[in-house]
């Protein structure tokens, strides 16, 4: 049914070091009011199973954005329809 669409650099991606950067590029970036990063936690245990990003981020008389996602296929049903729900909110919200 899905394609197999995660870059291919998984193995890397799943370090610590690779996330602790990602944390880091992630408060610089929305500090810039360029990029925000969320992540997806499962409900019973609060392990991230994905992530939802706004980037691209233009201001000014448009505004706008780009949104990606990222979800653990063991979670597929719910949860990525949810964030992207919140995620949106905060978009026009905050």
């Amino acid at each position: 049914m899905f394609e197999k669409l995660s870059p291919s650099n998984l193995e890397e991606h799943c370090t610590e070091e690779h996330q602790l950067q990602a944390i880091i590029n992630s408060k610089t970036d929305r500090e810039a009011d360029k990029k925000y990063r969320f992540v997806v936690c499962n409900k019973d245990n609060g392990q991230i199973i994905g992530d939802v990003n706004l980037f691209f981020v233009e201001r000014g008389p448009l505004q706008s954005c780009m949104i990606g996602y990222s979800l653990d296929q063991a979670y597929n049903g719910g949860y990525m329809t949810e964030a992207v729900k919140q995620v949106v909110r905060y978009a026009f919200d905050e």
